[in-house]
């Protein structure tokens, strides 16, 4: 009678013929262990049959017998390490990719004290370098034109990080002058210490062009800036810097430099009108000047330089809080005009503050093209190279408006005029009177904002003449005025060219903005500002938009579409 072995000893039967190369032997042993076994298979069994079947060639039998080890024994690392090495075996990249995914797979699941989990990050480890070999450096690689396009696109703080890629880009960077001659410090995060200034100053060669200094307050970094390097634009972005020590540095160092043409003081960092005066009596070379943030002193005395350089200028004005008296006094902004008799563009903006200018303030003045002003500042005549004119009046002296554009319709070259509060009013009313046929600028903007003063005849009656003589107007603003459907419906028959129109806060309704898309041609309208108006419903503004056109709407807080107020529950009408 035969005798009857137990799984075990099959196992170690499978065992000795695998030793003695005898594999077909030792297969039909471990078939035989694996039979008697029944659902309970030990992780050695499986791990023999399979490396037995790799054996005898039979990688596909082989490499099943390992997904069994994986499904069965999840956590141990010898399934995953069978099953990549039969891949491995194929030699194709297709095969090795799937070892490789193996292996990572296994290192998520096998813990970290398994005998084998060494064994299996150094596999995966051995393939990652075989498929994935280190990238080549770029910089080694492409033309030195690619290079600098490249990084031409980067901004200085983009610059100073690739430093810390590697070796090659840092070196590369450092050697050159071109990337740090725009010494840009608006994006630091934290205090720049002026040893990383120096360095920057060394990379450039000491060639530095631009500098916008931000969380930096050496007043070394100024000295050199001016003596050492051809500066041209200077930008200070916060008050590290206080205004005596920018005036003493512009004073000692930029004085007789003729390279400084561009110097911007922004918004957190406060200067007198008389300090901003003297910053530009210290840098005769500037071309532009701009100052975010001033306040006047009624009792200071501004003496304006001779400024024959300056193309731009621009005043962002603050209320004296100190004095708190500004009524009466002038700034003498007429004679700074007459001092820069080439200037191009002329910006100053103070909120309740208003005052007068000589008739022939402006006469002098024969190459302005652009006149921004905020406050009741009121020109009697413009030059006629004029292009852009934007005059904002306060409604504090607004009873008291003088005519603000009285040669308006004289200006040949007049592209955008934007007014709104009492210049709005005034220069609607001297549109108005303008007799038809006579001739008028070519606008393309033509903007009438909060209409704050009263009219003869109320805006409607007059705004289709004004439009007739403007034929050319492309964007069209009527802000809070007294528009109505009537009038709305027909711009679109006066102004075949309209791509922009702002009709917010005014009683048109849907009949407006369906005449506006229809009636131009299709697609020719952009965008509709139909922001709190009352009148108008939410699927008008639905319907322009399947239409293409680009609009801006909402109400205000408790309004809803259709004029009607949402109040405990109940609708309220508002129209009367």
């Amino acid at each position: 009678m035969p005798q009857i072995l137990s799984p075990d000893a099959h196992v170690e039967q499978g065992e000795f013929y695998y030793r003695k190369k005898k594999y077909e032997l030792a297969l039909q042993s471990f078939n035989k262990a694996r039979h008697a076994y029944g659902d309970n298979i030990p992780m050695i069994l499986l791990n023999h049959r399979a490396a037995t079947l790799e054996k005898l060639g039979h990688l596909d039998l082989a490499s099943r017998e390992a997904l069994n080890m994986i499904n069965l024994y999840p956590t141990d690392a010898s399934g995953y390490l069978r099953r990549g090495r039969i891949h491995e075996k194929s030699d194709k990249d297709s095969g090795l990719r799937k070892a490789f995914e193996i292996y990572s797979i296994g290192l998520l699941t096998v813990p970290l004290d398994h005998e084998h989990y060494k064994l299996l990050h150094a596999k995966q480890n051995k393939l990652k370098r075989q498929l994935f070999p280190q990238d080549t450096d770029p910089i080694s690689v492409l033309p030195v034109e690619l290079n600098i396009m490249i990084f031409d696109y980067l901004s200085f703080s983009e610059i100073v990080s690739c430093l810390r890629v590697s070796k090659k880009w840092a070196n590369y960077l450092t050697a050159e002058p071109r990337y740090w001659r725009d010494l840009d410090l608006s994006n630091a995060r934290k205090t720049v210490p002026y040893k990383s200034i120096a360095k920057y100053r060394a990379y450039s060669q000491n060639k530095i062009t631009r500098a916008t200094l931000y969380r930096h307050s050496d007043s070394r970094t100024l000295s050199w800036l001016a003596l050492r390097s051809p500066l041209q634009s200077l930008d200070f972005r916060a008050d590290s810097y206080g205004p005596n020590s920018i005036i003493s540095a512009l004073q000692t160092s930029f004085q007789n430099s003729a390279s400084l043409t561009f110097l911007h003081v922004g918004q957190s960092m406060t200067l007198s009108l008389a300090t901003a005066v003297d910053a530009l009596a210290a840098c005769p070379s500037l071309n532009s000047a701009w100052f975010d943030r001033i306040h006047r002193n009624r009792n200071a005395v501004i003496n304006w330089p001779n400024l024959p350089n300056l193309r731009d200028v621009r005043f962002n004005a603050i209320e004296n809080v100190q004095h708190g008296q500004n009524a009466g006094y002038s700034p003498q902004l007429s004679k700074l005009l007459q001092r820069a008799p080439n200037l191009e563009t002329f910006v100053y903006e103070e909120p309740k503050f208003r005052f007068h200018w000589e008739s022939h303030s402006l006469d002098s003045v024969q190459h302005l093209q652009r006149f921004f002003v905020r406050g009741d500042v009121q020109p009697c005549s413009f030059p006629r190279s004029l292009k852009h004119i934007k005059l904002q009046s306060t409604s504090v002296y607004r009873n008291r408006a003088a005519p603000i554009v009285s040669n308006l319709l004289q200006l040949p070259l007049l592209e955008t005029l934007e007014a709104s509060g009492a210049a709005a009013g005034t220069t609607h009313k001297l549109l108005a009177s303008a007799p038809l046929g006579s001739t008028t600028p070519p606008l393309r903007r033509l903007v009438l904002n909060y209409i704050d003063c009263p009219l003869p005849h109320g805006i409607a009656i007059t705004l289709k003449d004004i439009l007739k003589q403007c034929p050319n107007i492309e964007e069209l603003g009527l802000e809070s005025s007294e528009l109505t459907d009537e009038i709305a419906e027909t711009i679109p028959d006066i102004l075949p060219r309209l791509r922009r129109i702002g009709l917010a806060w005014t009683q048109i309704t849907g009949v407006t903005i369906k005449a506006l898309v229809q009636k131009l041609p299709k697609g020719q309208l952009e965008f509709l500002d139909v922001s709190y108006c009352q009148s108008l419903s939410p699927d008008a503004v639905d319907w322009a938009k399947a239409q293409g056109v680009r609009v801006k709407y909402s109400m205000a807080e408790g309004f809803s579409g259709n004029g009607r107020r949402v109040q405990y529950g109940y609708t309220v009408s508002t129209h009367r």
